[in-house]
This record gives C-alpha cells, sequence and structure tokens, in this order.
C-alpha cells in the first residue's frame, strides 16, 4: 500500500506518524524512557518491573507541576544499586519534563562531582540528540548555555546541577531532585552526616515561591543519621517506597512484594550469586545497608536485633518512657509485651514533638495497649511530664535511672539483643528510626543520640527486676 504513494504523500505520512509518536512520549514518562535509552545507554534495554513503576509514580508527580497544583506531593524511595535508578531520575526526568513544560526550572542534586558531571552530560546528550529534536523541536537548548551543570532553553526553563557539599544558592526551580546525596561513609560519620544534611537543608529552600514544589529523593538506607532520617523527621506525609534487593521484610509499600520474583526484586541482574559477590566485598553492614536497605548491626555496634513479622498481644503489657531533656533529645516511649521470657516490641513513639503533642499521644497509646504500669523516668524534666500523663493514664510509675548513662546501655545490651525482639515491617517510620538508631549505636566512640537506647535499657532492667524474664536461661 505504501508503495503506491507519491514521495510527498510518503513524507506527510511519516511526518504525521512522528507527531503521534511525539505526543505518545509527552504523555507517558515510561514510553520516553524506554524510547531513548539507546541514546545515552550501549547496552540492550531489559525491562524489569520496577522501572515502569518508577516513571509512572514519577510523571505523578510531574502531572502536578505541569497543571500548577499547589498542594505538596514528595515522594522517597529506597532502592539498590545497579537498578537504573540515576538514569530515570537525574536524566530522563528531567528530559522528559520539558516535553511538556519547556518552561519547568529542574534543580538536581548528588553526592559527587563525577556523579553531577555524568548526570548533566547524559541529560545534554538527550535534549541534543537528532531523536529529541525530531519529536520536539519547539525545545531548543540556548546558545549561551554551554556549562553541563547549568542547562537552559529558550523557554526560560533550566536543569541546575548541584552537589551536596557545594554551596546551594540562588537558584530556585519548580521541583526539586536529590539522587545519592550522601554516601554510605557519609552516613557513618557524625561529621560528614551533619555536614550532608545541612546540604539537604540549603537544597530545600530553593524553591519558587507560591508553586508546587514537590522534592524527590532516591538514595539507599544507609544509617540511623542519614539523610532519610532528617527527611521522614522534617517530612512525615512523605510518600515512601523501599524496593531491596530481596524481599526482607523491608519492601513497601507491602502490596510490591508480588512482583518480586523467588524473593529477589531483580533476578536477572541482582541474582543470589551476585549478592553473594556484593556481600563479601562490602562488608555485612555495607551491604544491608545498600541492597536491604536495613540500617542492621554488626561488628562494632552495640546491638543485635532480633525481628518477627508479627507480635501477638499477649502476656504482660508493660511500657516506658525516657522524655526529652531539651529541643535536641528525642523522646522515646516503648510500648511491649512480654511472655516466652522474651520482650516484644510492639509500639514505639520516637520524636523531638513538644509535651503538648507527645503527652496525648503517649496516652492515647496507653488506653490502646493498657500497660500495667506506664514507668516514665523522672529525671530532668521527666517528674512534670509524667504528671500529665498520669492525670490522664493512673497507672504511672516514676523511676530514677540511676548512674552513668554510657554505662547503663552498655550493661544491658546484651540483655535487649538477646531477649527483645522487634517487627520485621515497622508500623510507622518512628519505629523505623528507632530501630535504626539501635543497630547503629557504636561500642567505641561518640553516639549523637542515645533516648531510644536508654528508654530500652530502662525497660529491661524494670523485666529483669520484676522477674519478668529470666536472662540466665
Amino acid at each position: 500500500m505504501l508503495d503506491n504513494l507519491t514521495e510527498e504523500e510518503k513524507i506527510e505520512l511519516e511526518a504525521l506518524l512522528t507527531k503521534r509518536r511525539a505526543i505518545d512520549l509527552r504523555h507517558n514518562f515510561f514510553e520516553f524512557f524506554c524510547e531513548f535509552w539507546d541514546v545515552i545507554i550501549a547496552d540492550d534495554l531489559h525491562l524489569n518491573w520496577h522501572v515502569e513503576f518508577l516513571c509512572n509514580e514519577l510523571q505523578k508527580i510531574a502531572e502536578g507541576v505541569i497543571r500548577g497544583d499547589k498542594e505538596n506531593d514528595d515522594l522517597l524511595c529506597n532502592i539498590c544499586p545497579g537498578t537504573t535508578k540515576s538514569t530515570i531520575i537525574s536524566i530522563m526526568f528531567p528530559a522528559w519534563i520539558w516535553t511538556r513544560k519547556p518552561d519547568c526550572v529542574i534543580l538536581c542534586n548528588t553526592i559527587s562531582d563525577r556523579n553531577a558531571t555524568e548526570f548533566s552530560q547524559k541529560f545534554r546528550d538527550i535534549i541534543m540528540s537528532d531523536k529529541y529534536r525530531l519529536f520536539f523541536p519547539e525545545v531548543k537548548v540556548r546558545h549561551d548555555s554551554k556549562a553541563f551543570m547549568r542547562i537552559k532553553n529558550t523557554h526560560g526553563g533550566a536543569r541546575r546541577q548541584y552537589t551536596t557539599k557545594s554551596k546551594i544558592t540562588g537558584d530556585h526551580g519548580h521541583i526539586r531532585i536529590d539522587d545519592d546525596p550522601m554516601a554510605f561513609q557519609d552516613a557513618r560519620s557524625d561529621a560528614e552526616s551533619e555536614r550532608c544534611i545541612e546540604g539537604y537543608k540549603a537544597f530545600s529552600t530553593r524553591e519558587k515561591k507560591n508553586a508546587y514544589v514537590p522534592y524527590i529523593l532516591f538514595m539507599q538506607r544507609l544509617s540511623a543519621q542519614d539523610t532519610c532520617t532528617y527527611v521522614f523527621e522534617t517530612k512525615p506525609t512523605i510518600k515512601k517506597i523501599i524496593l531491596p534487593a530481596w524481599d526482607n521484610g523491608k519492601v513497601y509499600p507491602e502490596e510490591l512484594k508480588k512482583n518480586y520474583v523467588e524473593g529477589l526484586l531483580n533476578p536477572i541482574h541482582i541474582n543470589k550469586e551476585f549478592l553473594e559477590r556484593k556481600k563479601l566485598t562490602l562488608g555485612d553492614l555495607q551491604y544491608l545497608a545498600e541492597y536491604g536497605q536495613d540500617c542492621e548491626t554488626s561488628e562494632g555496634y552495640m546491638y543485635h536485633v532480633q525481628k518477627v513479622a508479627e507480635i501477638e498481644e499477649k502476656g504482660v503489657s508493660i511500657a516506658v518512657c525516657d522524655p526529652a531533656d531539651d529541643g535536641d533529645c528525642y523522646l522515646a516511649s516503648v510500648f511491649a509485651y512480654v511472655h516466652n521470657n522474651k520482650v516484644w516490641i510492639k509500639d514505639i513513639v520516637y520524636t523531638k514533638d513538644s509535651s503538648e503533642i507527645t503527652v496525648p499521644r503517649n496516652v492515647e497509646k496507653a488506653m490502646k495497649y493498657k500497660p500495667y504500669s506506664f514507668f516514665i523516668e523522672k529525671d530532668g524534666l521527666g517528674n512534670i511530664y509524667g504528671k500529665q500523663v498520669k492525670t490522664q493514664y493512673g497507672l504511672v510509675v516514676p523511676f530514677n535511672a540511676k548512674g552513668n548513662k554510657d554505662d547503663r546501655i552498655f550493661s544491658k545490651a546484651n540483655v535487649i539483643s538477646k531477649h527483645f525482639v522487634f517487627l520485621e515491617q515497622s508500623p510507622s517510620m518512628e519505629y523505623e528510626n528507632a530501630v535504626n538508631a539501635v543497630t547503629s549505636y557504636k561500642k567505641v566512640g561518640q553516639n549523637k543520640y542515645k533516648d531510644i537506647q536508654d528508654a530500652l535499657t530502662s525497660l529491661a532492667d524494670i523485666v529483669v527486676k520484676q522477674n519478668l524474664i529470666n536472662i540466665y536461661t
């Protein structure tokens, strides 16, 4: 049939097909990703289910920016290396957004100059490619836009690239993308962790006024003091996606487990043999963090944490609270059941919120779990705090945690490791942050926060003294 067309008709048909394909690509980020893969990647495209899933999640956010919505819908995704996440989030996604909103200013951040240069150059390769210009001829790079880190188009749009530890000032964007803003070594150093958090704080101010400015964070879960922890604290409603390399109880939302094949996220590229090699190369702690999205303990850390899928509400119900002494401390409350010579940690309140917020929350949970006694440490401000809780939940027992805090924590660490049990699937981000703080607590050196450890230590001391568990069996 095509043979019967004139050359002019063939040109018109080809132009029509190109126009239709451009419409498809504009309105489907996943299709765009597949179409432009070979522009920057030499290897054949082998798709795993998570690629389309993440593209669709990102498109939902972008649609809000394109519409000019006023609601802020942020996204945090913990995902292991080798999943094409940077190709999706830092390279393809900004290039696709310009096809729909060419005046969009996109701010991108990452940990290193090397990453920043690579991401920016590949983005430029896409938008300068013959294919991109064929489908989206209206998107033109400004002639004076030569720096990889600050690429602008003729519609006022820009993609600006930063690194976490550089100075982030002056620019404001419609969307902010954080791609691995912290390395594993940074997350294990108090000083470097603080420096990265300061970088996040600076990046979080770079938004257009009175606009829908979502924040997107893609990274591995590295420690209890990483960027994720800080983001969870400052953005408690952020949408969360957790995709470990294998189903270790951390997959979130839970319904995504059904996509795992034989318990693996991507059995073709990240199979069991690959993971075994990574475990030997990285060591347990880094392997569990980067590939398991799990801040588990290892040599040099105080606790070994036992986890189970479910905790039965039976036996003796008990609760302990370590109130915050000042604004830089956490209030830590632990609600548990004691049976079978184990202390089963059902729920945790772990926050820097004021007593106006935490007193009602503690009372609410006490009413729910009905501990036979709610033990509240009365040192410092604790006496006042305990009285506030007691007015609404009568079974409050004040107690003194005697001795040096570090010595107390060290003395009961073995009891907690042996007899305390936590949930695999955290019921809340506070629970998860508290458990991560426990598993990353160092035996030697400075630990910035000791609040959840102190609360667990008090609980261990109480259950031992009241013969609720036998530590000699």
